[in-house]
């Protein structure tokens, strides 16, 4: 483990602890570390340290701003997780955070965190040359966070790349779920035709009556992350840095896909992203209509391809690739740790159903 100047991958999995039962409230201080949750007044010294250490992994990514961190962090309404490391002179030198989302399953509302934002920074001091930053806060973040009661997190997931993977799956527990790969295809250069009893409209904000559409999907998605209007609106509507078209698909008045669109890049293909896919699985009408609204929406964009992400157990997979998408290969490996029955490997592998805006990649 790099104990140098180095960021692990900002989708990177915590290490977890195997109690989820004490969790007393106070910060931990171990040799030259001070490790606790993030507190109001924090948000400077941990974007001092983020941009630091993701520049230099990556020097053509632009430094998080006050203004994402907020509407990440503050404003997720499923909440949010942070833990950071600090030194002697109240100097960020590892973090471990997390984005909280609300999960319909089998078993009830549960809570799903994906691990973002990971990191540790150099240090000259002998004690945090000795262990690092990241890992403390990562366990100090699964003793706290994590466990099989209502109000802690169930699952954990992230997207780890190569580097991060390695490291996580020979000391941190990580549990290999899958590699990913994504679906791209040309964009049509027509649309498909749609009945006179269909209507598809473009909005800035999800409508009301998301509510509606989620519980007819509820029976073919044993487990999927909650689409509200309060929390599509946040995750999509309300980014600071990114324009988002909501597509609604109604047939007579009723609700029946959404899509959410914008023109982007994911794992080194750009084009116009499926960042949500919501249509019942037997309903060919409906996903013929939002895949219309959205091969317009691409072409509109200027781009020459459309990319969509789902588990390659879902419905999707194979209609996506009947209607002409192939298969690329990514660097990305989605890696999970669960703390709650049911939800171990196999079952989270079957029953899982997520898209692009289930991550903060998009």
């Amino acid at each position: 483990m790099n104990s140098g100047t180095g960021g692990f991958d900002s989708h990177a999995l915590p290490p977890f602890h195997s109690s989820s039962k004490a969790r007393p409230d106070g910060p931990r201080a171990s040799l030259d570390l001070i490790v606790r949750p993030y507190e109001p007044g924090d948000e400077a010294a941990i974007l001092r340290a983020h941009n630091q250490v993701f520049a230099h992994v990556d020097p053509t990514q632009p430094a998080k701003s006050l203004a994402l961190w907020r509407w990440q962090f503050a404003r997720n309404p499923a909440g949010s997780r942070i833990v950071i490391a600090l030194d002697d002179e109240g100097r960020v030198q590892g973090q471990y955070a997390g984005l909280r989302q609300r999960v319909h399953s089998e078993v009830g509302a549960v809570h799903f965190t994906q691990s973002v934002d990971s990191m540790h920074t150099r240090s000259t001091s002998p004690g945090l040359a000795r262990a690092s930053a990241f890992v403390r806060a990562g366990e100090e973040y699964a003793r706290r966070f994590c466990g099989a009661e209502p109000e802690l997190d169930q699952v954990m997931f992230g997207l780890a790349i190569p580097s991060a993977w390695r490291v996580g799956s020979r000391r941190l527990g990580y549990e290999h779920l899958r590699t990913i790969s994504v679906l791209a295809a040309p964009v049509l250069a027509a649309a498909e035709e749609i009945g006179g009893n269909w209507s598809v409209e473009s909005a800035d904000r999800c409508p009301d009556d998301v509510a509606e559409l989620f519980s007819t999907l509820v029976p073919d998605r044993s487990l999927i992350g909650v689409r509200d209007a309060e929390t599509m609106n946040w995750r999509f509507a309300e980014h600071p840095e990114h324009r988002y078209l909501f597509g609604v698909v109604r047939e007579r008045g009723r609700l029946r896909a959404l899509g959410v669109f914008r023109r982007g890049s994911f794992a080194g293909l750009e084009g116009g992203l499926v960042c949500d896919w919501l249509a019942p699985a037997a309903d060919e009408d409906a996903q013929r209509a939002l895949a219309a609204w959205f091969g317009a929406r691409t072409r509109e964009s200027g781009a020459a391809q459309w990319i969509a992400l789902f588990p390659d157990t879902a419905p999707e997979w194979l209609a996506f690739q009947r209607r002409g998408f192939r298969l690329f290969p990514t660097e990305y490996i989605l890696a999970t740790r669960s703390f709650r029955a049911p939800f171990d490997r196999d079952y989270l592998f079957w029953r899982w159903f997520y898209t692009l805006g289930d991550t903060d990649l998009v």
